[in-house]
């Protein structure tokens, strides 16, 4: 019996989590720093791990899936790109970071390199002529990307956390992170 009601709880949070994913498929809260007597979305926060910052100290966004729906994950060999139009580049006080985790436990993916960021404090970070911002999501580092603009994964499902340390005026309401698109 308690297993029973215990599994309808996790995926009413789940279902709660889920609902607050916005057109390109990240997730966001723009109240995560103050729930008050939300429990739902404060299990929620406990589960996913979101943090608890009041939105003018951080902004949190998280995906599961690319822009198509389809669940992050590793075994394509060519990855996933991020591109940021250079209207979409974040330009906090402090510092942004995209970062890529495991999905089943929410720790960073181990590699070589140890590197677990790409951020706009990233050494050599290099845009596009165009202005626009590209990191590529992969387990190798595609050809002819520059390796501070590439984000190691392993060959599994993952989800992707944006942080935005600092965010302008209005960002927790207004900005959208662009859509995760395969490299096929």
């Amino acid at each position: 019996m308690f297993s029973a009601a215990a599994r309808r709880a996790f995926a009413a949070i789940v279902n709660e989590y889920m609902t607050h994913a916005g057109p390109t498929n990240w997730t966001h809260y723009t109240n995560y720093g103050w729930l008050g007597g939300q429990v739902l979305a404060r299990a929620t926060a406990d589960e996913f791990g979101q943090g608890g910052n009041l939105a003018e100290t951080a902004i949190y966004y998280n995906a599961f899936k690319d822009i198509s729906g389809q669940p992050l994950d590793g075994s394509n060999p060519s990855g996933y790109v991020l591109t940021f139009k250079p209207e979409q580049i974040p330009h906090p006080t402090r510092f942004w970071s995209v970062s890529a985790y495991t999905r089943e436990t929410e720790a960073v993916i181990r590699n070589p390199l140890r590197k677990y960021s790409v951020a706009n404090c990233t050494p050599s970070l290099q845009m596009n002529p165009d202005g626009s911002l590209s990191i590529y999501v992969a387990p190798q580092q595609p050809e002819g990307v520059p390796a501070a603009n590439w984000l190691p994964i392993g060959a599994g499902g993952f989800t992707l956390w944006q942080r935005i340390y600092g965010p302008e005026a209005g960002a927790n309401e207004t900005y959208v992170p662009p859509g995760i698109a395969r490299s096929d």
